[in-house]
């Protein structure tokens, strides 16, 4: 198995292998069920496309016999302005009430979190 840097052409790959990991999840079929299979690939790959645009994130891939097989990506520091990032969108089918509600409730609670980087508090 190598790991290796993401590029532009692994988007449709990593959106494929996002749906097909997470489909079967509550979480995802309360948010995301009525999608179709093509749609929300559009929308993750669009998305895996801005992450490799943006200096504060890497996209790693696992290439097992010349197929990638799993892919990550990384909030790193950096020198320069922070990141804003742009404002959440979903794919046509998309449970948007729900959608938004979750994904604010997991920003918020990330953010009472440790920091990522920095001092940790003491045990």
């Amino acid at each position: 198995m190598e790991i290796l840097p993401a590029t532009l052409a692994d988007a449709d790959d990593f959106a494929r292998i996002h749906r097909e990991a997470f489909a079967p999840g509550p979480i995802f079929v309360s948010l995301l069920a009525s999608c179709t299979p093509a749609a929300l690939d559009a929308h993750l790959a669009a998305r895996v496309k801005l992450y490799l645009s943006l200096p504060d994130k890497r996209l790693f891939k696992a290439v097992l016999d010349g197929k990638t097989v799993a892919w990550t990506w990384w909030d790193v520091p950096h020198d320069g302005p922070p990141v804003v990032m742009p404002t959440r969108t979903f794919p046509e089918g998309a449970n948007v009430d729900i959608a938004t509600d979750f994904f604010e409730r997991m920003a918020s609670n990330a953010a009472g979190l440790m920091p990522c980087y920095g001092e940790h508090p003491s045990p």
